[in-house]
């Protein structure tokens, strides 16, 4: 991906040698349009609409473990309306996150 040289995102200063690739779990199973939402979502704002079981926490922890590598000073706030959605959003982080 190419990122433009005067990037600053609300003064988070980004690391170039990272921002220039996306990862995307490998202990997961491959769907192209969880892929492809992903980068989606990782250059634009998106909303991600998609029925129950197809991978929105997914996404959302791509998303979100992608930022932290490209900003590794920024900060990540993920809200839901229930502590069991929240919980599971840990889970997924952390199930995503390289060991």
């Amino acid at each position: 991906m190419e990122i433009p040289e005067d990037s600053v995102v609300m003064g988070a200063d980004i690391d170039r040698d990272l921002a220039t690739q996306w990862i995307y779990p490998s202990n997961y199973p491959v769907r192209a349009y969880q892929q492809s939402i992903s980068r989606a979502a990782l250059l634009q704002n998106t909303l991600v609409c998609l029925p129950t079981g197809l991978g929105k926490t997914l996404i959302a922890a791509v998303v979100m473990f992608n930022f932290y590598r490209w900003f590794p000073r920024g900060k990540i706030v993920f809200m839901a309306p229930t502590k069991p959605l929240v919980s599971q959003q840990i889970q997924a982080w952390r199930d995503v996150m390289p060991t």
